[in-house]
């Protein structure tokens, strides 16, 4: 659960989830702030300018698409990462777009002793990222290392110490674009992740913690970009388990003054195949995917066996469930 969270840090700032499309690639739920001056906009014209699904706007979810987006906007959308940077160059800070479009596409990742380690390992694979692993490990470990890469060329393995110098310079700390340290030892991740910014300031530090309280207060203090606690992640997984098969993440809305759920959900009744817009409309939803293909159109059509994710307040999930699952 929590491997893809660190991977997708490493990529743009403000990446909350990340979904997978079998036909377009991976698409990421992210938060982004509008800073620069620009005449107010519609969330429609910039859904449609830049491909994207705009998910909420200042905390409020479910924007109508005539709703007005403005300088010092804050969004929750969905979108590739060429939408987000399209978007980012346009309505925010450009120094923050050059920024990222400079780092490399490389990323070093520190000690896989462990699952976490290991499934960030596999999850850098997937998305055929260069990677660079040091570790503290003997040659025993170097095979085990190979035994989770298979025949992949895209992985260098280091036997040493990342807080040593010439051991991250060995590993280019220069031209890596982000670093993740998963290691079991929260200031030994710190010490490493401090160093790695005084070698390469444009490098994006990752960090796992395993004291979610540590972990905020390291990235509003100190130039770390991201601290995540494994346990911060999975404890709202197991909460929003209890309240509904399905559901991925939650979003609290302040003028609904309710939750709003991430879900996926499939239809196993049996129906006449209907239209993405009459379901949103019908169940107040945000239809976000269908059968894995992210974005669906309004007259795209859902079938039965149809796998959607989507965004609502549970009184809904539970009325849509009701009338097309079992």
């Amino acid at each position: 659960m929590s491997a893809p969270a660190f991977v997708a840090q490493t990529l743009e700032e403000g990446i909350l989830h990340m979904l997978r499309s079998e036909k377009h690639g991976d698409f990421y739920l992210v938060g982004v702030s509008l800073n620069k001056e620009f005449n107010p906009v519609t969330v429609e014209y910039l859904e449609e300018e830049f491909d994207l699904t705009i998910l909420a706007v200042n905390d409020e979810v479910h924007p109508e698409a005539t709703d007005n987006v403005a300088p010092s906007t804050k969004l929750l959308l969905l979108g590739d990462l060429n939408s987000i940077h399209g978007l980012k160059y346009a309505y925010s800070l450009i120094e923050e777009v050059q920024k990222d479009v400079e780092l490399k596409n490389y990323v070093i990742l520190v000690s896989v002793s462990g699952n976490v380690g290991s499934r960030v390992l596999e999850e850098l694979t997937r998305q055929k990222i260069p990677t660079c692993i040091i570790t503290r490990g003997d040659s025993k470990y170097r095979e085990d290392t190979s035994n989770i890469l298979g025949n992949e060329s895209k992985v260098e393995v280091i036997i040493g110490d990342a807080t040593e110098k010439k051991i991250l310079e060995r590993a280019r700390i220069s031209e890596a674009r982000a670093i993740i340290l998963v290691n079991d030892d929260d200031m030994l991740n710190f010490r490493i992740a401090v160093l790695a910014k005084q070698m390469n300031p444009k490098i994006r530090t990752v960090i796992r913690s395993f004291d979610r309280i540590f972990a905020q207060k390291i990235t509003e203090v100190h130039d770390v970009d991201s601290a995540i606690s494994t346990s911060g992640i999975t404890a709202p997984a197991f909460v929003a388990q209890s309240f509904e098969k399905g559901i991925i993440q939650t979003l609290h809305s302040k003028r609904y003054k309710t939750d709003f759920h991430l879900i996926e959900v499939t239809f196993d009744s049996t129906f006449d195949p209907i239209h993405v817009e009459f379901l949103e409309e019908r169940f107040n939803i945000t239809i976000l995917a269908v059968n894995e293909e992210v974005n669906p159109e309004a007259d795209d059509i859902v079938t039965p066996r149809a796998k959607l994710l989507l965004l609502s307040d549970l009184k809904s999930i539970r009325k849509l469930k009701t009338e097309y699952c079992q």
